[in-house]
């Protein structure tokens, strides 16, 4: 036998193998010989299980839920091969056998193991969120499969009895220290005086096994030395958090203000509102803590004004000052007891001597604030010596000069004296000039020539450059035939003027009037204080240089002019405009029309005679033109184009005159009148549109035009009036709401005009029904008034028109045998719903107005609210102290419902259309009133008043005072003004106020 090698090939490369062969002696046949592969060399991973050597074992047996213990595992590799790192998986079971199926509870990254080897594992397993209860503990190697192995089966461990039990409850226990404890309580001080503070320092502990969260203690005081939640709280401290078994030292500041006197123990009770859960809640109180609190006592101030020698002596501005001036006292107002003064008063006195007193002159107080105790502060008060007489006195000032306040002192309150010398005050006089040419304000004229009978106006600076103030003063205007203007020259017009104060001017104004000058050349000037009332340091420059002026011959003819809204328009001017108002515009059939003013003027030299004043057809005349116009004088006359028919209106106005060049005046004007020509829809789906204050001209009868709707939305809230006229059959009319429902309707038997009033509600759609009643035709002209505003304004006109006829008075009633009775409001008559005058204007105004409001508004006496008397002068107090009313423009008091419009002795109510008011006038027939045993007619329109005939003799036979008399003259009525005529009644009456109640 022996030994031979074997090379053998295998994948490319060599591998040496040994055969044993048997060596025979002699050759032999060959021997077959089978080689196979050798076996795969695997590991096997197992965790050991109980009753192997090394068994699987807990750090413990039982833990509570939230805690952790240690799994021992012997990790085996009983394969032939090597095994790679690993990843054992931890498990949970309900009972002794493990598997992967079992829940998952970790996993423990392995090392490789060599075959036939092993290593001993720990893991430790957290119980955190376990429900308390029995579990098994095991491993499994290799629980992902992620190493292939020998044998797959025997991965598990044997699981280990683990006993998992609840936590117990972890509370707070919050306890205050105790005296003898380690942290007792104690006060800052063990006596105070009430109304201070003392600290109490506490120590908060937690002796739980839990943490205790914030809490607030509660701060007692107590009559003894046991601290409760029954005794008096005097604060509550709130506390942070506390963790088991720590304390923290607290402080709280305990107040005292409005303690009695007395004895108290100072204790703390923590969570004493028991918020907190503890394992032991009655060691919550401390002991006491004794505190003595005394009475405070009384602090009174003591007010002191302080003397010369002290730190803050009193002192003046000046040492001397003239009469009529001013001096600045200044000193130290001190408090220098122990109690605060409240705001006090001093007194500023003038003595004799230098020891100040109250028993000496006062001049004044002066107020000062509050002051600390043991404080000051520095005052200054103005001294007048204004009256004064001229010498020398002694200045201070007393504190507290009245007594109001208690001190602890009441005698040191004076101050010294301060010596102060007045002196007289030189005399101070004014020096009025008027400045002369050269002058930087030289004397002018508003023209160098005028025609005689004109007007020319003198500009002239008066200047006071004296050293005293000028008061109001008078300048005489001077004609002179040279420059040099004097007193001796002839006097023209005297020109009032304010007063002027020392080195100062102010520029004059007057207009002169020529008439009755003869034509030549003069001189003007002025003279200030021509009369000499005034005492000047120089009465010497007092006139002016003169200035020079033509006088012409004034032309003896007259001149007419005639103006439309300001305009000329000339004479035979046959092309009507809008701007000199001949072209009246267009206006809608049946409304109120259109009314111009057209002025006439004399701008000749002699009088101006008028006559025949005639109009086209279409044209009414409102009011004409007196017969004659002195030189330079004007009149007005008022046409209307009417609409009461639709067309073009056009013709020539003409009127006669002693004007040489134009005896006859002419021009043309013209207008249009529009009227509806639509045929009116049958049904309400079919209404027509309706402009409020538009006039429709319809027909309508019983075939086929049965009925006639019409429809309209409220731009606003406020009042319909809708009059159906100029029927020749019986028609009625209805207003319907937007469904259809009846509000109101006008069935007057016959041909009569109907006419309904309804009130409407912004946004709301109405109609207005127009039946024939079965008549088989009729014209009809349909008229509608809107009337905007509130209920209250509405119902006011409303009341008025309720007494449109009614007579107007002025105060007394003339009886027909020559008495007189005199006629007032009191409280019977402006209750009276049915009241039905005689008004005078105010009286008519107030009553509508408190009829429907309640307010009393426009009394004569406004100091006494249970008056029940109303004038003009009441209504024009009422405007000036806004009571009850605002103003508003002339043109939104026409066009606002029950807006009051006032003129000087007049009142009145709009009616809200822009040109219409109503109110009770004498201006039907002229008013009259008496004075002197003589009639006056009274125009408030013009404003004009001129003697007139005796009325007769029953209205003089008691007249005999100047006291305005009351007769029927006039009603209550309508009239119709612009904003611009309302102007005119501005500049003639002086004042005109419009306002809303």
């Amino acid at each position: 036998m022996g030994c031979r090698q074997l090379l053998h090939r295998r994948g490319g490369g060599l591998r040496q193998r040994h055969l044993r062969v048997q060596r025979e002696q002699q050759p032999s046949s060959g021997v077959w010989l089978t080689v196979t592969a050798p076996p795969v060399q695997l590991p096997d991973l197992d965790v050991q299980n109980a009753g192997d050597s090394y068994p699987p074992t807990l750090s413990a047996s039982s833990v509570v839920a939230g805690g952790s213990v240690t799994l021992t595992y012997r990790l085996s590799n009983f394969g032939t091969g090597s095994a790679p790192s690993s990843v054992t998986g931890i498990y949970r079971s309900t009972d002794g056998t493990i598997s992967t199926g079992d829940t998952r509870i970790g996993t423990d990254s392995n090392g490789s193991l060599a075959a036939n080897s092993g290593s001993t594992e720990t893991f430790t397993i957290d119980t955190s969120g376990w429900t308390p209860g029995s579990y098994y503990i095991g491993a499994v190697a290799d629980y992902n499969n992620a190493i292939s192995e020998s044998n797959e089966g025997n991965n598990p461990s044997s699981g280990v009895w683990l006993t998992v039990t609840a936590p117990p409850v972890q509370l707070p226990d919050l306890d205050v220290q105790n005296a003898g404890d380690s942290y007792p309580p104690t006060l800052s001080a063990s006596s105070i005086v009430a109304g201070g503070s003392v600290t109490l320092t506490y120590r908060l502990s937690n002796f739980g096994t839990g943490s205790a969260p914030s809490s607030v203690t509660g701060i007692y005081r107590s009559s003894d030395s046991t601290i409760s939640t029954s005794d008096t709280r005097v604060g509550t401290d709130s506390n942070g958090s506390l963790a088991a078994d720590t304390g923290r030292t607290e402080t709280f500041t305990v107040d005292t203000t409005g303690w009695a006197a007395g004895s108290y123990y100072i204790g703390a009770v923590a969570d004493y509102n028991n918020a907190i859960s503890e394992s032991n809640e009655s060691n919550n109180p401390s002991s006491g803590v004794w505190l003595t609190v005394t009475a405070p006592p009384v602090q009174l101030p003591d007010l002191d004004v302080q003397n010369a020698g002290d730190s803050y002596p009193p002192t003046l501005s000046a040492s001397s000052v003239v009469a009529g001036g001013s001096v600045t006292l200044t000193y130290r107002l001190s408090n220098f007891g122990t109690g605060s003064a409240p705001s006090s008063v001093t007194g500023i006195y003038r003595s004799t001597d230098g020891a100040i007193s109250t028993g000496d002159t006062r001049i004044g107080t002066d107020s000062n604030a509050s002051l600390a105790a043991n404080t000051g502060r520095t005052e200054t008060f103005t001294v007048d010596t204004t009256g004064w007489a001229a010498g020398s006195y002694y200045i201070g000032a007393v504190a507290d000069y009245a007594n109001a306040i208690s001190e602890s002192n009441e005698s040191n309150n004076p101050s010294s004296g301060v010596w102060l010398t007045v002196t007289a005050p030189p005399v101070q006089l004014p020096d009025l000039d008027v400045q002369n040419a050269g002058d930087s304000y030289p004397p002018t004229l508003s023209a160098s020539s005028v025609v005689a009978g004109g007007g020319v106006t003198l500009t002239y600076r008066l200047s006071n450059f004296g050293t005293g103030s000028a008061p109001s003063s008078v300048t005489g205007i001077y004609r002179s035939s040279d420059s040099t203007i004097s007193t001796s020259d002839t006097r023209v017009g005297t020109d009032s003027n304010g007063s002027l104060a020392a080195n100062t001017g102010r520029t004059e104004t007057f207009t002169i009037d020529t008439t009755g000058w003869a034509a030549g050349s003069y001189y003007i000037g002025a003279v200030a204080d021509y009369n000499k009332a005034i005492s000047e340091s120089n009465e010497s420059n007092n006139p002016s240089s003169g200035v020079r002026l033509t006088v012409t011959a004034a032309p003896t003819t007259p001149e007419v002019t005639v103006l439309g809204n300001a305009v000329s328009i000339a004479d035979g001017d046959t092309t009507p405009v809008a701007t000199d108002h001949t072209n009246f515009g267009s206006v809608e059939v049946g409304s109120a029309g259109v009314t111009r003013t057209f002025t006439v003027r004399n701008d000749g030299g002699g009088t101006l005679n008028l006559s025949n004043l005639t109009l086209p057809t279409g044209f009414t005349l409102v009011n004409g033109l007196v017969t004659s116009l002195a030189p330079g004088a004007t009149d007005t006359f008022r046409v209307r184009m009417d609409a009461a028919t639709a067309g073009t209106k056009t013709g020539q106005i003409t009127f006669a005159s002693n004007d040489p060049n134009e005896s006859a005046f002419n021009f043309v004007v013209t207008g249009t009148v529009t009227g509806m020509t639509t045929d009116a829809g049958n049904t309400l789906a079919t209404a027509t549109d309706l402009t409020l204050g538009n006039t429709v001209l319809q027909s309508v009868g019983s075939s086929p035009d049965s009925n006639d709707f019409f429809h309209f939305t409220a731009a606003s809230s406020g009042h319909v009036t809708a009059n159906l006229t100029g029927l020749s059959a019986d028609l009625d009319i209805r207003a319907l709401n937007s469904s259809g429902t009846q509000i109101v309707a006008g069935e007057l038997e016959g041909n009569s005009s109907e006419s309904i009033s309804f009130n409407v509600t912004a946004g709301q759609v109405y109609y207005l029904h127009v039946d024939p009643f079965g008549v088989a035709s009729s014209n009809y002209r349909l008229a509608t008034t809107f009337i905007s505003g509130a209920a209250s304004a509405t119902e006011m006109l409303a009341e008025a028109r309720s007494h449109l006829g009614e007579d107007y008075y002025w105060r007394y009633r003339l009886n027909a045998d020559g008495s007189r009775t005199y006629t007032t409001f009191n409280s019977t008559t402006i209750n009276d719903a049915d009241f039905s005058g005689p008004w005078d204007c105010a009286e008519f105004v107030s009553y509508c107005i408190y009829q429907e409001t309640g307010n009393r508004i426009g009394l004569a006496d406004p100091s006494n609210p249970s008056s029940f008397e109303f004038s003009s002068a009441g209504w024009k107090y009422a405007i000036a102290n806004e009571l009850g009313v605002t103003q508003v423009t002339l043109q939104t008091a026409l066009e606002t419902v029950g807006a009051v419009i006032w003129i000087e002795e007049h009142v009145m109510m709009s009616v809200g259309n822009g040109y219409q008011i109503i109110e009770a006038s004498a201006r039907k027939s002229s008013g009259k009133y008496f004075s002197d045993d003589r009639t006056v007619y009274y125009d408030p329109l013009n404003k004009s008043a001129t003697p007139g005939v005796v009325w007769d003799t029953n209205d003089t036979a008691s007249v005999s005072d100047d006291t305005p008399m009351g007769v029927d003259i006039g009603d209550v009525t309508y009239h119709d003004y612009t904003a611009s005529e309302l102007e005119h009644l501005h500049a003639t009456a002086g004042v005109v106020d419009a306002f809303l109640i």
